[in-house]
């Protein structure tokens, strides 16, 4: 245990070190620069100042160090601390590049950069989108080490100060500027500039925080500055300062808009109307107060509580100043931190049992106020039918009193001013806590940025103390209970100076004894007061109990261990000691504290009493620490009237000598705490089982816990739950090993908000090198993984219009080579229509052209769906050297005699699973293009092999899986490709031909393929000597080719049709005609029908002489499919071949499942449909 304290001091000293030094002999020489608003910078009457400098001039003032300031520019104040001319920087970012020859205190601050456009420029957040362009920095500033690091030298244009650098961007002379968001934004108001405007997002990886460093090794000057800055922190000068000179520049500050601000009219003390009809309480002095700090215009509407509600729904207004928080009320709804936290009790009629738990809620007809939190809440219970919803808050209490419902959930506060007001003495409150919710502002989700001010004038009310005036103001004792007999206030006093007395007394009976013993029992000397009706306490800075009197005991005897210290925070006497502010440590907050108390709290017994205290405050030479002594009159007995005593009456700061003395270890964990509670960054300190042994104030800001929720808690506290357990796993695995581990987390706040954080993790080792904790440096990232959210977003868009893009370009494409192919048939039709003296030479000239533009529309159909992939691909077991021989057969017919094409289909694995119709045009298109590359003749050569893929990852932009893969190779010795084509060859409409020679979809066709069959391509090719074209095919299986005994048939075989009749379904009157004469020529009979119902009609009559029917697909009113099963209705042998576009579907698929003969693909050649008929007669 020893070994674990002392490691964890160590790793606090590592984080800041701060001593006690004070009053430096010689004068430090601070630098300050000229050009860098609103940190340091010369005004208007050439003088420095800034937040930075003063901030640097308070720090030693505190430590009674004088200093003179030496006037420069950045770039050169650099170098002089570098060489010890100057001794202190108020203004340094941490960078690892400048911990070699400078020393950093804690920082005090952390900025974003961002990059700043002119007005006519596009808003880019990537330095990839300004590539070629002049980018503009401050010499030496962490601006320029950034885009140095990113951009190349010669886009980058240096500056001696950010005025420049804007000038420059003002006139057009540079692209952007890179500078941290908030100095550059001051920038630009200083200089008057109206035509710059910042980046939307802040640059990735430019946030950086900020310190005061000196020069490396002025150790003593380094430990007075980081003392100095938590001192200044600790008595508010650094709140101040920040607020004096960054609350202008808030975002929703000087808004022109007035914000429409609801609230319910009968939720007295937060907020109602008073007696002249204006709205008053808590929430609406906090609102006036918020607006008044924030420079907001505000109109605040009371109305009944659902009114209110429905005007927020129907964004009639623009938020509500009291709405308590709930997971469901989080999905539609945005939310401040919480301003209150408002207890709800249940309310019943006197004579009735009290209700003190969700059981005896059972059978129960429960009054609330309607859209209220406790509706919501018991509605979630599963008691809705209970409820009696009722529209205002003080009707729920007369309701009640008037004997309807049996009781009420409703706020103990409000609840406790309408009982009094109204007078109602039937009534009765009950102790137990139904919920105690979060009262924050809101906001429905789509208007949260209305809430962002608030979110900023609520911290900085409660950090001036203007929220605690408030707060005592209507959530105190009211005026008429603060009411007291002058005798009391007479013992009151009598008792203070018996303290003091007996306190100085014993001061001096210590110097003499010189003893040192633990206050607990150096306050024995109180017994004396051992006997009066008030509370006499003492209790250390740690909110520890030293000492009470015996009424205290008495009124607290429930587990009260009078030979045991006792928190404040725990035990019967929590409520009495709420009072006392505490930070984020759980220590009592001295700057907070005031010296008069006016409180209510419940005893041990559950009875509520009020209570007047005065506290003195005592502080230890030796140990330097803090008592608190205090003395409680009980106002619930007072009769008599008369004044409060005040504040400045009670005697502060007297120091007590002896006591308990703080070791020195405690002494510098505490002065540490401080330094790293202003820490930018979370930061968590846990065992090694994951325990968590200390936090920060940022921890307790960002996640919503406080202090005493969290220490001793498992890290496991922050988890959402939604982050895969793998991630966990190999986060311990990591740091358990000794190693760092940094990833990103999505944690959960203690309200249920989700947030992201970029999380480093380091163990810190013992003096036997084992693991004894681990520390982890914590930052929100949740704006950031947003913005990345918003960019996919955005890009998705783009790749939409891209896609829009390529559509239209593929459009004008196809229109263009349809017309041609049209233009040409029209012609040709034309021609043989008018030919004369039966020209046989032109008219089969004629009919080629008609013929091969026929042919061109069919490949380019082809070509479209396959790069569209516009159907639902059925994918099957297939023999690929089977493909490729059917292949080779139909490309032989068209083959010049100067071409010879090989083949040498070696590989043992060929067994795949893919679509046949699609492989076949993929191998047709590379082949067409490798024989129009071959113009003077030469090889085509395909073959296969067996490729092994051992690792899964990318080839070529293609996602592969290890395993087998069948590599077919098509090689052609013809021109090749350029090598600055090779990347384009693939994009939809490229071609190197000239017009009306190619579409440029057949390649982009392949690519398509390949993707859909989970394959890859590779080419290699090189100019005047050939192009390899290699297509890979993950494989399913070994297996031996078959013999294809009709490898070699074309088609041409000895018609047998005579004698069969074919029923042709066809909405197109063309195919009505065309078809059943090529069937005829065929030697087959045909009848013809228009579409279903007629088909239908004519086969219920000649079904016994209808051998076939060949079934358009895509039909008007009734389709291919709803025909074919009411044809299976009539005959469950019927042959039907279907025919469409679209030959392979998930309805064709069915189709065959119920017994479909075949499928002709549209458009088909006369050799398609003799292979189809064929193939059915078989």
């Amino acid at each position: 245990m020893k070994g674990k304290k002392y490691s964890l001091f160590l790793l606090l000293m590592t984080l800041a070190l701060l001593t006690t030094l004070h009053g430096l002999e010689a004068p430090v020489l601070m630098g300050a620069e000229t050009g860098y608003p609103p940190f340091s910078f010369l005004n208007e009457e050439n003088e420095i100042t800034g937040f930075s400098v003063e901030l640097a001039g308070s720090i030693l003032n505190k430590m009674n160090v004088s200093y003179r300031i030496h006037v420069d520019k950045w770039a050169v104040l650099k170098d002089l601390l570098q060489e010890g001319a100057v001794d202190l920087l108020p203004l340094v970012a941490r960078a690892p590049e400048r911990e070699g020859y400078f020393d950093f205190t804690f920082p005090y601050m952390e900025l974003h950069g961002t990059l700043f456009f002119h007005e006519n420029s596009p808003l880019l957040s990537s330095l990839e989108d300004l590539k070629g362009s002049k980018i503009a920095v401050m010499q030496s500033d962490t601006a320029d080490e950034y885009i140095s690091a990113r951009v190349d030298e010669r886009d980058i244009v240096r500056t001696e100060t950010f005025n420049e650098a804007m000038l420059l961007l003002s006139e057009k002379k540079v692209d952007a500027v890179a500078a941290q968001r908030l100095m550059g934004l001051e920038t630009i108001k200083e200089l008057g500039i109206e035509n710059i405007r910042p980046a939307l997002a802040d640059l990735p990886g430019f946030n950086q925080s900020f310190s005061l460093a000196v020069k490396e090794g002025d150790s003593e000057l380094l430990a007075t500055l980081n003392e100095g800055l938590s001192l200044v922190i600790a008595d508010g000068t650094f709140d101040r300062l920040q607020f004096e000179w960054f609350s202008p520049l808030g975002a929703y500050r000087s808004t022109q808009k007035k914000i429409r601000i609801g609230g319910d009219s009968d939720y007295p003390p937060y907020e109602f109307l008073d007696e002249n009809g204006e709205p008053a309480g808590f929430n609406v002095d906090l609102t006036k107060a918020i607006a008044q700090y924030m420079d907001l215009d505000v109109e605040i509407i009371l109305a009944p509580w659902t009114v209110t509600y429905n005007r927020l729904i129907n964004g009639e207004i623009d938020m509500v100043q009291g709405l308590f928080y709930s997971p469901e009320r989080d999905l539609t709804m945005a939310f401040t931190q919480a301003h209150s936290s408002v207890n709800h009790v249940a309310i019943t009629r006197v004579e009735d049992s009290p209700i003190n738990s969700f059981e005896d809620l059972e059978g129960k007809r429960i009054l609330v106020l309607k859209n209220d939190i406790t509706h919501e809440m018991l509605k979630g219970k599963g008691l809705e039918k209970q409820l009696i919803p009722v529209d205002s808050f003080s009707s729920v209490l007369i309701k009640l009193a008037s004997g309807e419902g049996d009781c009420a959930i409703a706020a103990q506060s409000p609840a406790d001013y309408w009982i009094r007001k109204l007078k109602i003495t039937n009534l009765t409150m009950g102790q137990y806590s139904f919920i105690s919710a979060q009262y924050n502002y809101g906001a429905l989700e789509e208007k949260s940025e209305y809430l962002n001010p608030f979110k900023e004038g609520l911290s900085l009310l409660k950090a001036n103390g203007e929220y605690r005036k408030i707060d005592l103001k209507w959530l105190g004792i009211e005026d008429e209970e603060r009411s007291f007999k002058f005798l009391n206030l007479f013992i009151l006093s009598i008792f203070i100076l018996a303290i003091m007395i007996l306190l100085l007394f014993y001061n001096r009976r210590l110097k003499k004894l010189k003893m040192k013993k633990d206050v607990s029992e150096d306050i024995q000397l109180c017994t004396v007061l051992q006997q009066i009706d008030s509370f006499l306490w003492i209790l250390n800075i740690k909110g520890t109990i030293i000492k009470t009197n015996e009424s205290f005991r008495l009124m607290f005897e429930e587990g009260f261990d009078k030979d045991e210290e006792k928190s404040i925070k725990d035990g019967p006497w929590s409520d009495y000691f709420s009072f006392i502010p505490l930070n984020h440590y759980g220590l009592i907050n001295l700057k907070q504290m005031e010296n008069s108390f006016e409180h209510r709290y419940l005893d041990g017994k559950g009875t509520l009493h009020r209570a007047h205290t005065e506290i003195s405050i005592y502080k230890d030479r030796n140990s330097g620490s803090n008592l608190l002594v205090g003395l409680s009159t009980d106002a619930s007995k007072s009769k008599s009237k008369g004044s409060l005593i005040s504040g400045e009456e009670v005697i502060q700061d007297r120091e007590f000598q002896g006591g308990f003395e703080l070791e020195g270890n405690d002494r510098h964990m505490v002065n540490l705490e401080k330094a790293i509670d202003q820490s930018p960054l979370s930061i968590v300190i846990t065992d090694f089982d994951g325990n968590i042994l200390f936090i920060n104030k940022k921890t307790c800001e960002i996640s919503g816990y406080g202090p005493e929720e969290l220490l001793g808690e498992n890290a496991r506290i922050f988890r959402s739950g939604l982050m895969d357990s793998t991630v966990y796993k190999d986060l311990w695995d990591t740091i358990k090993e000794g190693r760092d581990w940094n990833g990103k987390l999505q944690n959960r706040k203690k309200s249920g908000e989700l947030y992201w954080e970029q999380v480093i993790i380091s163990p810190v080792k013992g003096p036997d090198d084992k693991i004894e904790t681990f520390i982890a440096s914590k930052e929100d990232i949740s704006e950031l993984v947003e913005r990345e959210s918003e960019n996919v977003l955005l890009e998705k868009r783009l790749r939409q219009k891209s896609q829009l893009d390529i559509i239209g370009e593929i459009a004008g494409g196809i229109a263009h080579d349809y017309n041609n192919m049209l233009n040409g048939i029209l012609n040709s039709v034309y021609l043989l229509k008018n030919i004369r003296d039966k020209d046989e030479e032109k008219a089969e000239a004629y009919l080629n052209i008609i013929t091969q533009a026929a042919e061109r529309a069919i490949g380019l159909s082809e070509q479209l769906k396959s790069f569209g992939h516009k159907e639902d691909l059925l994918f099957e077991k297939l023999n690929l050297h089977f493909i490729i021989a059917e292949t080779a057969d139909v490309l032989k017919e068209s083959l010049k005699e100067n071409i010879s094409l090989s083949m040498d289909l070696s590989a043992r694995n060929f067994l795949i699973s893919g679509n046949s119709s699609e492989i076949h045009n993929c191998i047709m298109n590379i082949c067409e293009n490798a024989v129009q590359s071959m113009e003077s003749g030469g090889d085509l050569i395909i073959r296969t092999r067996d490729t092994r893929i051992e690792r899964s990852g990318e080839i070529n932009s293609f996602k592969v899986e290890k395993g087998t893969y069948c590599t077919l190779e098509i090689e052609d010795k013809g021109c090749g490709i350029p090598a600055e084509n090779i990347e384009r060859i693939f994009e939809p409409f490229f071609t190197t031909r000239e017009p009306g020679k190619g579409s440029g979809l057949g390649l982009a066709a392949v690519y398509g393929t390949m993707l859909h069959h989970n394959g890859y391509v590779e080419v290699r090719s090189e100019e005047n000597k050939g192009t390899i074209f290699g297509l890979s095919f993950k494989i399913t299986g070994d297996i031996e080719m078959e013999d294809n005994k009709d490898g070699n048939e074309t088609g041409d075989y000895e018609m047998k049709g005579a004698s069969k009749r074919i029923l042709v379904v066809d909405d197109e009157q063309m195919n009505r005609i065309v078809l059943p004469d090529l069937l005829e020529s065929m030697g087959y009979d045909s009848l013809v029908a228009a579409d279903g119902y007629e088909a239908l009609e004519i086969y219920q009559r000649e079904k016994d002489s209808i051998d076939l029917i060949i079934l358009d697909f895509m039909m008007p009113e009734l389709n291919g499919k709803e025909t074919f099963l009411k044809l299976l209705e009539i005959d469950s042998d019927v042959q039907v071949i279907v025919a469409s576009g679209f030959s392979e579907n998930e309805d064709i698929e069915q189709m065959k499942e119920k017994g479909l003969a075949g499928v002709l693909r549209k458009p088909y050649r006369t050799t398609d449909l003799e292979r189809v008929l064929k193939e059915l007669e078989n």
